[in-house]
């Protein structure tokens, strides 16, 4: 065979090959930059004026276990996680406990927190720090309630 062939040839498997070795590499930045745009949207995305507008989004992993938005945002937000997941990014699994109601407190939503010596039931709200939830009864619907009351001090 004539030598420039052969050059040709191999000039040809070497750029295949690199292409099926960076290709992960590519695809990985692709991925990481969608999470990132993700959360650097979700930071402008808190937003409201009453409690009205805001809400939980619940989308899957890597994008968070339940953030507090504006209702108006939830569409832009969720095209992130299609996205990702359209494009073959790898799946994760999330082991968290996700957040209580949300209100509008300061132009941003944020956790309602509870009441002390109040009856709350499962994810109405957290309790204010220095205090604990306190179990008071679960119903036959496996509901269960809880109030807030201060801490003990440590001894």
């Amino acid at each position: 065979m004539n030598k420039k062939i052969i050059v040709l040839i191999i000039i040809i498997i070497v750029a295949v090959g690199a292409g099926f070795l960076l290709r992960p590499k590519i695809a990985e930045y692709k991925c990481n930059k969608i999470v990132t745009e993700y959360w650097q949207k979700l930071e402008m995305a808190n937003y409201c004026d009453t409690t009205e507008d805001c809400m939980i989004l619940y989308l899957p992993c890597p994008f968070g276990c339940g953030d507090y938005i504006n209702k108006k945002e939830e569409e832009a937000l969720s095209n992130y996680a299609k996205i990702y997941h359209e494009k073959g990014c790898s799946d994760c699994m999330y082991k968290c406990m996700g957040p209580v109601q949300p209100v509008c407190k300061n132009n941003k939503c944020v956790g309602k927190i509870c009441e002390l010596n109040q009856e709350h039931g499962h994810f109405d709200c957290a309790c204010p720090s220095s205090t604990t939830a306190k179990y008071l009864y679960t119903t036959e619907e496996n509901e269960s309630f809880y109030t807030c009351i201060p801490q003990l001090p440590v001894e």
